[in-house]
C-alpha cells in the first residue's frame, strides 16, 4: 500500500480512484465491510481502493474535552488497511481550517481535483465539513450533481448491537 502524508504529498490526483473516507479508528467489522465495498468497486472498474483518513482524529480538536480514547494507534490502522488490500492510504493532518470547510469545496477541491474520485464510499454516519453540515446522504446529493457515484455502507449489527468504534470502547 502506498502511504501520503496528507494532500500536499501527492504529486496528481489518483487515476480512477474509488475513495473511501473517515477515521477507521479499531479498523473493526464495520469499517471492514465500507473497505471491502470500497475495494470491490475499485476491482470492477480497473481501479484504485484509496483510503483518505484523518491524523489527529478530529474531536481532539474541536472538542478536546469529549476525545476518545483510540482503539489503533496510526501505525496500527495504517498496517490494518494494507493487510486488507487497501492500494492507497492519504493521512490528512486535522486542522481547524480543514475543520471549516464547507461540503461542496470539499467534494470539488479535495475529493475531485485532489484525490481524483471516481466513486466514493462512506458509512451511513458519515460526516463532514463546516459543524458536521455534510452528512452521507449530503455527499450523495453533491456527488451526483458532479457526476460521481456514491456509496452509502449501511449500519452493520452484531446481533442487534451496532458495530462501531463508539461501542467497541464501551466494551
Amino acid at each position: 500500500m502506498n502511504r501520503y502524508e496528507g494532500l500536499a504529498s501527492l504529486e496528481k490526483p489518483f487515476s480512477n480512484a474509488v475513495v473511501t473516507l473517515g477515521n477507521f479508528d479499531g479498523v473493526h467489522r464495520g469499517h471492514r465491510i465500507i473497505l471491502q465495498r470500497t475495494m470491490e468497486h475499485a476491482r470492477a472498474n480497473n481501479g484504485l481502493a484509496v483510503v483518505f483518513t484523518f491524523f489527529p482524529h478530529p474531536v481532539t480538536l474541536l472538542a478536546p474535552e469529549s476525545c476518545p480514547l483510540l482503539i489503533q494507534t496510526i501505525d496500527q490502522r495504517l498496517d490494518a488497511l494494507e493487510r486488507l488490500g487497501i492500494d492507497a492510504c492519504v493521512v490528512e493532518p486535522f486542522t481547524l481550517n480543514l475543520a471549516q470547510v464547507e461540503p461542496k469545496t470539499f467534494i470539488s477541491d479535495i475529493l475531485l481535483e485532489k484525490l481524483g474520485a471516481s466513486e466514493i464510499v462512506v458509512g451511513y454516519d458519515f460526516t463532514f465539513g463546516i459543524h458536521r453540515r455534510g452528512t452521507a446522504e449530503v455527499l450523495k446529493h453533491l456527488g451526483e450533481e458532479k457526476g460521481i457515484h456514491v456509496h452509502i455502507v449501511e449500519a452493520q449489527f452484531h446481533d442487534e448491537l451496532l458495530i462501531s468504534s463508539t461501542e467497541i470502547r464501551h466494551a
